[in-house]
């Protein structure tokens, strides 16, 4: 009885020693869950700010701040220049 009551609290020791893991779904989540997303958003970012650029070679409008404004603010900025280039009336090259 004594050797059992000693087993258990070596047990209980060393768990307590021991740093608290968290459970396997939780390292595999974390492992390699953001990367994919911020790749994402990265080329979105870059790809309105294409379409920013080129909307406004087009139009022979506009300023270079969109560009950065798209750049920075992502997909808020390009739906910002959009409703701004719907109060626009010249019309794009055809």
């Amino acid at each position: 009885m004594r050797e059992l009551e000693l087993e258990q609290r070596r047990i209980q020791l060393e768990r307590q020693r021991r740093p608290q893991e968290h459970p396997r779904h939780w390292k595999h989540h974390r492992k390699g869950g953001m990367v994919p997303f911020v790749l994402v958003c990265f080329v979105v970012h870059i790809l309105v700010a294409v379409w920013v650029y080129k909307d406004i070679r087009e139009r022979n409008s506009g300023s270079g701040i969109w560009i950065v404004i798209a750049l920075l603010t992502g997909l808020f900025g390009v739906l910002a220049y959009a409703i701004v280039r719907l109060g626009d009336t010249r019309q794009t090259k055809s």
